[in-house]
């Protein structure tokens, strides 16, 4: 609970931020370090009660954040819960819901708060944190009418690289919607790019701005090209993506413009770029799918094709399992117990003597969801091998009413053939217990254990790639089971 408590603080923090400018807000901070140097308790405290009980809402605020900075949450809530009392409709209650916002889990609650906080302090700028989350939740739920709504509201905002980059990482649930957003926005930052590139300035912030722009003018030109693709718009999306990546491409407008060159059978013009992307390990299904076509087209045949992909394939392997040696490690497994969905007890010291691969994953998490067909992929590779154990750690529970239900239906609704174990928040600490265990702190997060009981790999994050993925997977499972 202490977690959620000090997260709403600093919540509470932005919101107090929103009504000041940055250099009030260092003035703030520099009353609080002249407090913080106060060394006799018994004075310290005396000003502290002082201020909490006086008849300025300023000083109450002061406070506030005074007690939020030094993660006193029990302190600060305090401050907030009396502070409301004296002014019902002042600032200390708009701090107040934009911690609920930041704590509630739940979007449909977290939206009727964002709307009661809309209701009661309209004069103020919107939360654009809750309506990134909004936004963020509703593209994931395909609800295309909302997810434009709270997008909406970060664009009329003074958020616009948090509405780029929510446009940017969402979902084509609405591609023509999506393409026609995204154009002008790309434009934008297009002449933004050059105008800074041409200013020579070395400095660091400088450079940080021109990094950034050109980053987020790589990811924007990817998305609508392959939004462009989604719409059957193929030829229009190979020439706006050949100008960028003439222009200096990073892996991302690579890719996209490999995926151009394919989806308009420019196959000659791909056979390199597909072979590279296969050695450096970026080829998705559609570069492998097309390899065949590509080297047809400047080999005149097939012939020879199955010779010079399985040698490029071996030495992938090789590269794969060497990248993957670099990531071993050997340290005890902690045991544990956990039930299944259906209620089914399991331990992993019953599990001794076997492969386990612990994928630690929520129905909340996106990159969790987005690597599992790469994981059924590896479930079906092993399926028939009794000494490799693939076991789905649910944790980390985000608002659902019922977890062990949802969890449950994700997987059956989906087709996963999963093993899925409930790691459920304790009430008291809300931690999951076995995450903690292992010192999970984000997913998805994937543990391999060897036949000895020791853990091998612990590796996080899903890269998008699922053969490449299935193919790490596989080289840190054989390195796992292997005696030494």
């Amino acid at each position: 609970m202490k977690l959620f408590k000090i997260l709403a603080l600093t919540a509470g923090i932005f919101a107090a931020i929103e009504a000041k400018s940055q250099d009030s807000w260092a003035e703030t901070r520099k009353r609080i370090d002249e407090l913080s140097s106060i060394e006799d308790t018994a004075v310290l405290n005396a000003k502290l009660r002082s201020l909490q009980e006086s008849p300025s809402e300023k000083d109450r605020i002061f406070v506030y954040n005074y007690y939020a900075v030094k993660r006193m949450s029990d302190k600060a809530e305090e401050v907030l819960e009396t502070g409301i009392k004296q002014f019902p409709r002042g600032e200390l209650r708009h701090i107040q819901l934009s911690n609920n916002m930041q704590s509630e889990r739940d979007v449909e609650k977290l939206e009727a708060l964002y709307l009661k906080t809309r209701k009661e302090y309209p004069q103020k700028p919107a939360p654009v944190f809750a309506a990134s989350r909004l936004a963020s939740e509703y593209a994931r739920k395909d609800n295309a009418e909302k997810m434009w709504h709270y997008l909406d509201v970060l664009k009329s905002s003074n958020s616009q690289d948090l509405y780029l980059f929510e446009l940017i990482r969402l979902p084509a649930i609405d591609p023509a919607n999506l393409a026609a957003r995204l154009k002008p926005a790309i434009d934008s930052m297009d002449a933004q790019y050059k105008a800074l590139a041409k200013t020579n300035d070395t400095s660091r912030k400088a450079q940080h701005a021109i990094r950034q722009t050109r980053g987020y003018l790589s990811m924007a030109a990817a998305s609508y090209a392959n939004t462009l693709i989604k719409q059957g718009k193929k030829e229009e999306a190979y020439q706006f993506i050949k100008e960028k990546y003439a222009g200096g491409a990073n892996a991302l407008v690579a890719s996209s413009y490999l995926s151009a060159l394919i989806a308009t059978k420019r196959f000659k013009e791909a056979f390199p770029l597909i072979e590279d992307a296969l050695q450096a390990n970026f080829a998705n299904r559609e570069a492998n799918a097309a390899y065949r076509d590509a080297y047809v087209a400047v080999h005149g045949s097939a012939d020879g094709f199955e010779e010079r992909k399985n040698a490029l394939l071996k030495d992938i392997r090789l590269k794969i399992r060497g990248e993957a040696m670099k990531k071993a490690i050997r340290k005890p497994a902690s045991g544990f117990t956990l039930q299944d969905v259906d209620g089914k007890t399991v331990s992993l010291a019953d599990l001794r003597g076997k492969v386990v691969v612990m994928d630690f994953w929520a129905t909340w998490c996106g990159p969790c969801k987005a690597s599992f067909p790469s994981m059924q992929m590896a479930v079906d590779k092993y399926k028939k091998d009794t000494n490799v154990v693939f076991l789905f750690i649910h944790t980390m529970d985000k608002g659902e009413a019922d977890p062990t239900a949802a969890a449950k239906k994700y997987v059956t609704d989906n087709h996963f053939s999963f093993e899925v174990l409930m790691d459920l928040r304790d009430k008291s600490t809300q931690e999951s217990k076995v995450a903690k265990l292992y010192g999970v702190s984000a997913i998805p997060t994937k543990i391999v254990i060897d036949p000895q009981g020791n853990i091998r790999f612990n590796v996080s994050g899903f890269g998008g790639l699922n053969e490449i993925a299935v193919e790490e997977l596989s080289a840190m499972i054989e390195i796992a089971r292997e005696k030494s």
